[in-house]
């Protein structure tokens, strides 16, 4: 993506790949961070990424529980860190 300034961003990597995607997330931690734009060690989420604050629990678990039925891909995003598998 790019930003009206020209500025790139990069997406997340929403597989459940554990060191470079959700795969440590917990449906609370989704939640958090789909609806707080807040991930679970307190890093604040940045444009593209909205706020989806209407979005009940069920609607947000349903959106986790199907990228958790995707293949883990290991791909560090550019300006991500990776993490260390639990």
């Amino acid at each position: 993506f790019k930003t009206p300034a020209g500025q790139k961003i990069y997406a997340s990597n929403l597989t459940p790949c554990a060191t470079t995607g959700i795969g440590n997330y917990s449906p609370t931690d989704f939640r958090k961070a789909v609806k707080e734009g807040v991930t679970p060690d307190g890093r604040k989420l940045s444009p593209p990424m909205d706020k989806y604050e209407d979005l009940t629990d069920e609607q947000t678990d349903a959106i986790y529980a199907y990228l958790r039925t995707l293949p883990p891909a290991h791909h560090l995003v550019k300006g991500h860190v990776e993490t260390k598998a639990k």
